[in-house]
């Protein structure tokens, strides 16, 4: 469904409200936040994947371009229009066009849909993905189905800078969770982090988890951390989008006190603060520098 839209000329779009008609007045971030297109998982590639974009309301009166609604959607929808914009006029395909794994993620992370695994799904075309739909897989398989796809063509380390908000319901808690994420809820703060230039290993999913090669760093000032092995994973191509000179990690626990196991490692979550200015950062960051300090292993994420 993804290339009929990116391959059309023109996508008409039908808010179910009500506006003014007859002002040059653009609708305001209150009033787009009002319909249910921008709630919507499957209504999101109508928004990034055409070319042109026309917008009319429940009495098909016209509302302006998404070039006249730039503003008030980014507000909405927290997608930057502004750099697609630039990727349309240039005839770039977006799927390539340099957005990391978490911040296509985090596109979808606010957005509902009728059956639980759409919300999986309406991602496949986002990616480049071709699985079958599986209804009645739920919702957490058919978001882990997509991500070990992902990770079969992609090194972007991105794809593990989730973290569990207050969004997601209590159910979904415990201590420790595994190496991909539940739900793209998990995503929310995805547009924070970037993709860098460093090259990785590939990684791949294994019967013992997810296998591959990171630099870890001790918990050199928590005697407490160090006695249950817990260390960082940092992510070399993740980057802090708002200071590129911070790699993004992950905090790990050794699955068991024996050294004979030692590569073995449950992901723990991290949390992320709001900076003065309102802006999401990772609380677990790391100074490119500190890398002199790591060891790199080969480690299974469980």
């Amino acid at each position: 469904m993804f290339s009929y839209y990116q391959n059309s000329e023109v996508c008409y779009v039908y808010l179910d409200k009500n506006f003014p008609t007859g002002s040059v007045t653009v609708l305001s971030p209150a009033e787009l936040r009002s319909t249910r297109w921008v709630h919507r998982g499957w209504t999101l590639q109508e928004l990034i994947a055409p070319v042109t974009v026309h917008f009319y309301d429940r009495q098909w009166a016209y509302c302006g371009t998404r070039e006249d609604l730039t503003f008030p959607l980014i507000e909405v929808t927290n997608i930057d229009l502004e750099k697609l914009s630039a990727i349309w006029s240039a005839g770039m395909d977006l799927r390539h066009a340099g957005f990391s794994i978490a911040e296509r993620m985090s596109w979808v992370s606010r957005r509902q849909t009728t059956r639980p695994e759409d919300l999986a799904y309406c991602l496949f075309g986002i990616f480049d993905v071709h699985l079958p739909p599986l209804y009645g897989e739920g919702a957490q398989k058919a978001f882990l189905r997509l991500q070990e796809a992902i990770i079969k063509d992609s090194t972007d380390l991105t794809i593990l800078a989730w973290s569990v908000n207050d969004r997601i319901s209590p159910t979904e808690l415990a201590p420790v969770f595994g190496a991909l994420a539940r739900s793209p809820a998990w995503f929310a703060h995805g547009r924070s982090v970037a993709h860098g230039p460093a090259t990785v290993e590939p990684f791949r999913m294994t019967n013992k988890g997810l296998r591959l090669k990171l630099p870890l760093i001790d918990f050199k000032d928590d005697p407490s951390k160090k006695m249950n092995k817990s260390c960082i994973a940092v992510l070399p191509n993740c980057l802090y989008a708002r200071d590129t000179q911070l790699l993004v990690g992950i905090r790990l626990r050794a699955s068991t006190r024996s050294t004979a196991v030692e590569h073995d490692w449950f992901r723990e979550n991290f949390s992320w603060s709001q900076d003065s200015s309102g802006r999401w950062r990772p609380d677990c960051v790391v100074r490119k520098e500190d890398l002199m300090s790591a060891r790199v292993c080969k480690i299974y994420l469980r």
